[in-house]
């Protein structure tokens, strides 16, 4: 009767979410083994450029361009595993790959997720280890102005926010003269602070 048939229902739904979840699994893996190569470019790249953070708020098309990943899988080779062709239809398939917009997204999320672990996981000290004042004073702009963005958002980045105040609060203090920390918070900062007391 009628729990045999919501029974055999029952199995059919499990069985099709099984399979649901398997392909899901399935297609993100190919989807990794497929970008793998690429990300290991981006992360060269980034890697590669004097402050890195700055990528955050500059044009940096110039930098990840479809023939630099494509010189990257030509040098460093692709997962095997996912293609049955030779390197000119590999090759074609990334060429076609990068000409969409799926590809400029992709890189405008590594850049986010690049940043995003700079400031949060790492040293704005070593981050900016032997470049000039004019360069960290460009970063603390840029963080500053990012900071201003971020804190008007619905859902708050607080590891973010946290990390840009952070690393604002150790360009003013450690890395810039006390005149300098003051011009920048518009006399409000540590050195203000200080000049007051005197």
């Amino acid at each position: 009767g009628t729990s045999k048939q919501q029974q055999d229902k029952d199995h059919v739904r499990l069985a099709e979410e099984v399979n649901n979840e398997v392909l899901r699994k399935y297609f993100f893996s190919l989807t990794e083994d497929f970008l793998s190569p690429l990300r290991k470019c981006f992360d060269a790249t980034w890697s590669s450029v004097k402050i890195p953070v700055l990528l955050r708020t500059t044009d940096c098309s110039h930098l990840f361009t479809p023939q630099r990943f494509l010189n990257y899988i030509k040098q460093h080779g692709w997962n095997k595993n996912i293609f049955k062709c030779g390197k000119t239809e590999v090759l074609h398939f990334y060429s076609r790959f990068m000409a969409t917009a799926t590809f400029n997204v992709w890189i405008s999320e590594c850049i986010e997720e690049a940043f995003r672990k700079d400031v949060v996981f790492g040293n704005v000290e070593v981050l900016l280890h032997g470049v000039s004042q004019i360069q960290i004073i460009e970063v603390y702009q840029a963080f500053k102005q990012l900071l201003e963005i971020e804190q008007q958002k619905a859902i708050l980045d607080v590891a973010l926010v946290e990390g840009l105040k952070d690393a604002m609060e150790v360009i003013r203090s450690q890395l810039l003269p006390d005149h300098i920390g003051m011009f920048l918070d518009g006399g409000t900062g540590k050195a203000a602070q200080k000049m007051q007391k005197n």
